[in-house]
């Protein structure tokens, strides 16, 4: 096979084509955190669950012994079987065959038992967390979030999130380490399709982190209403915030908000910037882009 020779022309398209990779997924990220809060949970519908029918128990069905049965029933050896003195051989293979099919549907019926067991037992979880739902228990609200995990996508990002339930409400803590989640640099093509790395300057950081937080915290409340018919959620953050002077990175508490459920299911809030959404609700929050979250006093 014939290769190409390495020239300096080649290695050059390479890593204009690397370059443009890298701001691709670099451009991408920052969509992705910064519209964190578009993505939510389709509702449940706790009546339509409370109404749902217990599934079927299979019915046991013998299709593959019955159809080796017949066979074996209406068989008629073939004259050479019979002058080779095969036909009792033949039929003991058959026979087998009656077994085996036996076997199969035995089979066949085991897999519609566990499929039916594992499907009557997720019926009857929804069925008990529904009557818990509508009795506004709170032990049943954090049955439900432990089953749904409705924060899975906040948590593979690295952040925590502590549940307190109450029968008309649900107040998360998140803790989101923005020292490891942030970009710390900036990166862009020059006009020669070269890639530009650059420290991203402090009120931009800060306005992304602010955005990122924000959205953070509208999702998690949208993922509780989705779940739960609870009048508000009320979300704190706390984040590890880099202290200069130490070099240490404790975490400190900086924004706070309470969702009404109404306000989460309003038409317009997918076109709204995540800060103005929280700013619209009742919240703690003191922001510059100078210096960003300044800590909340309890």
């Amino acid at each position: 096979m014939k290769r190409t020779p390495i020239t300096f022309s080649n290695s050059l398209r390479r890593n204009k084509a690397i370059a443009s990779i890298a701001v691709k997924e670099y451009e991408e990220l920052l969509q992705s955190m910064d519209s964190i809060h578009l993505s939510k949970t389709a509702p449940l519908d706790w009546s339509a669950i409370r109404q749902q029918h217990p599934p079927k128990s299979p019915n046991r069905e013998f299709h593959n012994e019955q159809k080796a049965f017949m066979y074996l029933v209406g068989y008629q050896p073939a004259f050479l079987i019979k002058t080779l003195q095969l036909t009792e051989a033949r039929k003991r293979h058959l026979k087998k065959k009656v077994e085996i099919g036996r076997a199969t549907d035995e089979k066949v019926y085991a897999v519609a038992i566990r499929k039916y067991t594992a499907a009557l037992t997720r019926w009857q979880l929804w069925q008990l967390m529904s009557v818990g739902v509508q009795e506004k228990n709170p032990q049943v609200y954090q049955q439900v979030i432990d089953y749904v995990k409705p924060f899975d996508a906040l948590e593979s990002l690295g952040i925590r999130v502590v549940v307190d339930s109450k029968p008309d409400s649900i107040s998360l803590d998140l803790s989101i380490p923005g020292e490891s989640l942030m970009p710390r640099y900036a990166l862009s093509l020059t006009p020669k399709g070269e890639l530009h790395k650059s420290m991203l300057s402090a009120s931009r950081a800060n306005e992304l982190f602010r955005d990122f937080v924000c959205g953070c915290m509208i999702r998690a409340a949208r993922e509780v209403i989705a779940c739960l018919p609870v009048a508000d959620v009320q979300v704190r953050v706390s984040t590890d915030r880099l202290d200069a002077d130490s070099g240490r990175v404790p975490w400190s508490a900086i924004a706070a908000v309470t969702f009404a459920a109404a306000e989460l299911q309003e038409p317009d809030l997918d076109h709204m910037p995540a800060n103005h959404v929280v700013m619209r609700a009742s919240h703690q929050m003191r922001f510059s882009r100078s210096l960003g979250f300044a800590v909340l006093r309890d």
